[in-house]
This record gives C-alpha cells, structure tokens and sequence, in this order.
C-alpha cells in the first residue's frame, strides 16, 4: 500500500529533517577538532588517501562508472580526505553531516535523504538527494501519506498548526502514563519528542542539490516521489530486511577501506621506538545486538590496526558493553566496557578530559613509564569484573553487567 509506505518514512524522514541531534554529536566534533583534525598523523593519512586516489583515478569503484546521479556513482560530489578520525554510522538519519565532513563518514545502511528506484525490478542503480525544502505529508493519526501534497501542507517544510496541536494534545494525554524520558509520553514514528529543539543546521556540510533528478523525482504538488529515470515509484536508500533491491553507496563504502589502509599504510611507517607506536581509538556509541553491523565492523578494524598499532575499543551499551567474540590477550589490543548509555558517557567523558586538560600531572614519567610496560593483569577483551571479584565472558546473550558499575576507566579513554 504506498499511501502506507510513504507514510511511514515519510514520517520517518520529516522527523529526522525537523529533530536536532542530541550535543554528544558537537561533542565528538570538539575532539576531532582538538586531538584529530590537525595532527602530523592526520596529514600523513590525508596525504596517503590523496596519492592513492590519483594512482586508481580510473578504476571503476572510485572514478563512479556506472553509478548514480547521472553516471556516477554517489549522490552528492566529495572533496577532501578524511585524517585521524572516520564515522562509520548505522544511523539512517544523516545527523551526521550537521556535524562532520562527508569525505569522513560511511553510512553502512545508507540514509533517507537518498533516494533510487523503487520498481520490483529497479531500472538502474542510480541515487539522488531528496530536495533540502521537501516535506512529506503524512497524516500521523492514521500514519498515511495521500499521492498528491494537500493544499494546505507547508511547502518547505515547516510543521502544520494541526500537526503541532495533535502533537501536543497526545503529549498531554499520555504523559502521566509512565516515566519514559521524564514524564514524556514514548516517542515513535511521526511523535518524537525533539528534546533538543528543531534541527537547525540540517546537512550543513554536504553540498547544495542542483542535480536534474531531484526536481523530476519531487515534483511539485507531488507527495509521492519518483524514479526520474522511468517514472516508477521511489524508496528511500535505505537497508531494509530482506533487501535484495538496495543500491549501497559504494564509493562511500571504498572510502571507508581506503582510510583503513591508509591507517594502516602511516602506522607501518612509523619508526619503531618508544612512544612511536600509533595508538588507536575506536569508540563504539550504542550498538545492540539486534543489527549487530558496526560492532563487527569495530571488532574487524580492531583486528586489524592492531598488528601495527596499540588499540583500544572502547564499547558503550548499558546492555552488552562486551566484545562479541573471544581474543587472544595481547598488549595491542584492550577493551573497555562502559555499561551506560551514549550521551551520558561522553558527558562525563567530556568533563573528566577537560579536568584532566586543566591539572597538571601528578604522577613521575618514569612511574608513568613502567606501568605502561607492564603486561596487563587479565584478558580485557574477554572478561569483565562483576562487584563480587569474579568475571564474565563475552557473548550477547550473558551481557547484562550491573547498572551500577562504576566508570572509573573514563578518565583513561580519552588517552588511548
């Protein structure tokens, strides 16, 4: 049923248009651009990307032959390299480039400003963006989006007063039910609560849409858009279950490995010698075990920085903070587990790094020095110490620690 489907991520769509991410995301931000943006390792991976792209210039998985948005193979045009810092995301929402650079991010399940064919049997494996003014008119009561825009919807985008007064009326009805985000009744689909306010720099940094396809796929009048290559219906590139018709992005997803080896590439170079290991941050932001994409996605760049890098994972989940599968112990790779939710571990994250910034250190180097050498006492990829001295292995189903272990490894996550 399409007035269904588009009702459904169209809600989806207009709500992630209008909702402003939560401040972990200028968080992150800050530390890229304190500890990451600038460093010599950043412009040594830079430097690799960029003579790496020149050499395979006419390859086809960089140069877009065959792709989307006419004859290439991505949405919107890139320029840059990433440095010391990558997202690699799940999230379908595309916050993301409110906050970073699109040379840096790889969405591994694609997101719903992009859109393609949505024909049982697609015409192409072409892309293109959703247009920045559009919004979906989908009736939230019944979650239905009619073929054609309703005379009285908003053309750029903005909130109907009906959809402002269903919204709060229901707020207001269900918010003594329960206790779920301070007295709020439970967001969903086309109900969210928007507890930062409306979004107000939406995809900042990806570049203006002017592509021919946009406007004959989002017509005007139209709330059901279209493939502008054979007029069949349009979806969201988005992984959906059982998706055999998604065009992934795969020059974004070339990107990504490419940054890894350049990792890699850098790290090797390095001289050997004391403090000139590369040391390796891969911090791991609320990550279940339903779709469990970017925990493997971590665990396998784990394994691999590690054999020329000291990496640290650093895994936060108030349900299954642990790693997925058994490791070797070694003085490369370590994990620590942080049994909260997102936005609280980098709060407080974020507080102790800048105590840390503001005292001097206490401790002598030499002190320093040899506890840094000394092999650690237990497998900390394997085990995590419960409050009665025993521990628990790994494994998604046993992965449920206390609430109330304490965070005392947050003052050492920001120096990994």
């Amino acid at each position: 049923d399409p007035e269904i489907f588009y009702g459904f991520w169209g809600a989806c769509y207009n709500d992630y248009r209008s909702t402003q991410p939560h401040k972990g995301y200028s968080t992150l931000r800050r530390w890229r651009e304190a500890r990451f943006a600038n460093t010599k390792i950043a412009n040594a991976i830079r430097s690799r990307l960029k003579d790496a792209e020149e050499t395979s210039a006419s390859s086809a998985g960089l140069s877009g032959e065959g792709g989307s948005s006419g004859s290439k193979s991505w949405p919107y045009p890139i320029e840059g390299h990433a440095g010391a810092f990558f997202l690699y995301t799940s999230n379908v929402d595309a916050h993301s480039f409110d906050f970073f650079e699109p040379c840096e991010v790889r969405e591994c399940h694609g997101n719903t400003e992009v859109w393609q064919c949505g024909a049982s049997t697609p015409c192409c494996k072409r892309t293109w963006r959703a247009p920045l003014p559009f919004k979906f008119a989908v009736d939230t009561r019944t979650m239905r989006a009619p073929e054609s825009m309703p005379a009285s919807s908003s053309p750029r985008g903005e909130d109907s007063e009906a959809d402002r007064s269903n919204g709060m009326s229901e707020a207001k009805e269900t918010s003594g039910n329960n206790s779920f985000g301070g007295g709020l009744s439970r967001a969903r689909v086309g109900r969210v609560h928007r507890l930062f306010g409306t979004r107000r720099e939406p995809l900042s940094n990806l570049p203006k849409e002017e592509a021919e396809e946009v406007a004959a796929s989002f017509g005007a009048g139209r709330n059901w858009p279209s493939c502008p290559f054979c007029g069949a219906s349009a979806r969201p590139a988005v992984l959906m279950f059982n998706d055999l018709q998604w065009v992934n992005d795969n020059v974004q997803e070339a990107r990504w490995q490419a940054w890894k080896e350049a990792v890699l590439d850098v790290a090797r170079s390095r001289t050997p010698g004391v403090g000139m290991t590369m040391k390796v941050l891969i911090l791991e932001i609320g990550c279940g075990g339903n779709v469990p994409t970017v925990r493997h996605a971590s665990e396998i760049a784990a394994r691999q920085f590690k054999e020329c890098a000291n990496v640290t994972v650093v895994r936060i989940n108030p349900d299954y903070p642990l790693p997925d599968r058994l490791h070797q112990p070694s003085a490369q790779l370590r994990h620590i587990a942080l049994p909260v939710r997102g936005l609280e571990a980098l709060e407080r994250i974020s507080e102790r790094y800048q105590e840390s910034c503001r005292s001097p250190l206490t401790q002598p180097r030499e002190a320093s020095r040899s506890r840094s050498r000394s092999p650690p006492a237990r497998d900390e990829m394997n085990e995590l110490p419960l409050p009665d001295g025993s521990t628990r292995s790994p494994g998604l189903a046993s992965q449920r620690p206390p609430r109330a272990a304490k965070l005392a490894c947050l003052s050492a996550a920001h120096a990994a």
